[in-house]
């Protein structure tokens, strides 16, 4: 291991470097809300395991209190051979100044009213929160913001943020890269996994693939509004929204819900 610093406007954090594999780096994408914390724990399980390196640059820096977006030493962090990199909520600004289109690379979306929903619930009680920095003050902020708005409100104003997070990742969208549909993976784990860890010519015993999707099956029985895992099920948008507010989020997500093929009944 090597010590490098991460740099961004709101300070800096030391993390540990693993010296790299002999393989070109990869990506793994996600969206918030989307499942990305399931599926950064099922991959990190499964590479740390294989021996793959890993690296999760948003995470050391949203666990520092810093943007963890805007990394300004990106050359000091970004690889062409030997690493995974995975934690990515959304598309940070320092990665267009690397060329991905070769890269392979993982994308998971999910329905953006499901999404927005859970984001709501999120900031309200369940979203973890750094110590200190500037991030902590920022996510204090949503949370006395959602509790002092009605979902509805709060939703048709959010959904701006997940509009730009899609809009991040359409430069990607014609080159080497895979997605899932939170939908289409969320009951069926295990297929999931494997389908990603054969798309980056990763080999683990089935067995074991097996065992991290179990051990990650988590579908709890009632919503948990204080809880990471609120619940799992697709369309839950339609319980915690007024049919007029769904109405205006259709209007603003057309083009997605198509491009993406969820329905807009």
């Amino acid at each position: 291991m090597r010590q490098v610093r991460i740099e961004t406007p709101g300070g800096s954090t030391v993390a540990s470097i693993p010296p790299p594999g002999n393989f070109d780096s990869f990506y793994v994408f996600a969206m918030h809300k989307s499942g990305s914390t399931l599926l950064n724990n099922m991959l990190m399980k499964v590479l740390g395991a294989s021996g793959i390196p890993q690296m999760a640059i948003s995470e050391l820096a949203f666990a520092a209190g810093l943007p963890e977006n805007k990394i300004s030493n990106p050359e000091d962090l970004i690889f062409e051979r030997g690493y995974c990199y995975r934690g990515y909520r959304s598309f940070p600004e320092y990665l267009y100044k690397f060329d991905l289109s070769a890269k392979k690379k993982v994308l998971l979306i999910r329905d953006p009213r499901d999404m927005v929903v859970s984001n709501y619930f999120s900031y309200l009680q369940s979203h973890s929160i750094p110590t200190a920095g500037l991030i902590r003050d920022e996510l204090l902020a949503k949370r006395k913001e959602a509790a002092e708005t009605r979902i509805d409100e709060f939703c048709l104003v959010d959904i701006a943020d997940f509009v730009e997070e899609f809009s991040g990742y359409e430069h990607l969208l014609n080159t080497d890269m895979r997605i899932y549909r939170y939908e289409d993976v969320i009951f069926n784990k295990v297929t999931w996994l494997q389908d990603m860890l054969a798309y980056f010519g990763i080999t683990a015993a089935p067995d074991f693939i097996c065992a991290v999707a179990r051990e990650n099956d988590v579908i709890p029985r009632q919503e948990r509004p204080d809880q990471h895992i609120r619940q799992v099920y697709p369309g839950n948008f339609r319980k915690h929204l007024k049919n007029e507010t769904i109405v205006k989020l259709n209007a603003v997500l057309e083009p997605i819900l198509k491009k993406y093929k969820y329905s807009m009944d």
